[in-house]
């Protein structure tokens, strides 16, 4: 168990090191402003959209009607997007109606004012959920002078797995999906003979949250906030941090990694139509110098040529850990 504990430690020591900046040690570098780099009205306009979750379907399974998941999961999810501070949820009661949301959607657009309109809807369904037992003989060992005994025991197992729609308003058109499966484990020891569980609503419960909580993460890349950049700075072994536009207010932390982009306008030469693209040039990483407004951010990556302007933009992206990861493989979570 420590040896197990302790490698955990280690792999979390290893991938939270490299964030930690000292301001005084870079010097600022001139940079040029982008053409196509936001102005402050349309910065101003700029905000975080309300979304409104809606009750899952689950009329499918009668495994997951028991445990409720209907209601439970949504919840799991309002939990991880609040935390995240990339959206308002919006609390509506039970006389929801999609036609008003609509409706207040298409006021909001025509004033260009916030009227509590939902801006995107999130809803769900359960695909499948399962619960087994699984009954494992007791054993003993001998080990030298000493004789250890293992007791018989149920294993149980719970699976939930389904899929997240993100809906946008007015049209009601599907923005993005997301598929979501988990597990989750639990073991009894028989010191007496029973007869094992015929379901665990909490363990279902936790597979659903598990599935949940991995699909979060793709979620939370849908409603990813921009960054703009406004400043670059260098250190002596030309090391290069950007000051950005991401700040706590909008979900900043130490260690979140970054995507940079550069906006490009291009022509079609057989429509002569114009798109302005978004362009991956590099990676960085979240340092400790954070404040409500702004955060800077160490370049990890830059692509060769890439010159970076102000008015372009790094944006969150948000992957499950490696520790989380590990501890969900070792049934610890």
């Amino acid at each position: 168990m420590k040896k197990w504990i302790f490698s955990v430690i280690a792999l979390f020591l290893f991938y939270g090191c490299g964030t930690s900046i000292n301001l005084s040690e870079y010097r600022k570098i001139p940079i040029s402003k982008s053409p196509l780099a936001p102005s402050k009205q349309e910065l101003k306009r700029e905000k975080i959209p309300n979304v409104l979750i809606q009750e899952f379907d689950n009329t499918t399974s009668k495994v997951a009607r028991r445990a409720s998941l209907d209601k439970n999961l949504p919840k799991v999810l309002e939990n991880r997007l609040a935390e995240s501070k990339l959206v308002h949820i919006l609390n509506r009661d039970k006389k929801f109606s999609l036609r008003e949301e609509i409706k207040a959607k298409e006021l909001a657009m025509e004033t260009g004012t916030d009227v509590g309109q939902a801006d995107y809807i999130i809803n769900g369904y359960i695909t499948n959920a399962s619960f087994t037992n699984n009954y494992v003989e007791g054993k003993t060992y001998t080990i030298g002078d000493k004789t250890i005994t293992l007791p018989p025991k149920y294993e149980y197992r719970a699976c939930v797995s389904g899929v997240v729609k993100i809906l946008e308003l007015p049209d009601m058109k599907v923005a993005d999906t997301t598929q979501f499966e988990g597990c989750a484990t639990d073991s009894e020891n028989l010191t007496i003979f029973k007869k094992p569980k015929i379901q665990d609503n909490g363990l279902v419960i936790e597979a659903g949250e598990n599935g949940i909580d991995s699909a979060s993460y793709e979620i939370k890349n849908f409603f990813a906030i921009r960054g703009y950049i406004f400043e670059m700075r260098k250190n002596k072994d030309g090391d290069t941090i950007l000051n950005t536009t991401l700040g706590k207010s909008r979900g900043a932390e130490e260690g979140l990694k970054v995507d940079i982009f550069k906006l490009q306008k291009h022509t079609n030469p057989l429509t002569e139509e114009t798109s302005i693209d978004e362009v991956k040039i590099g990676e960085g990483v979240i340092s400790n110098q954070i404040e409500n407004s702004s955060s800077w951010v160490i370049v990890k990556e830059l692509e060769s040529n890439s010159k970076i302007e102000i008015g372009d933009f790094v944006k969150p992206h948000y992957k499950e850990s490696l520790i989380s990861r590990t501890l969900k493989m070792a049934g610890r979570i």
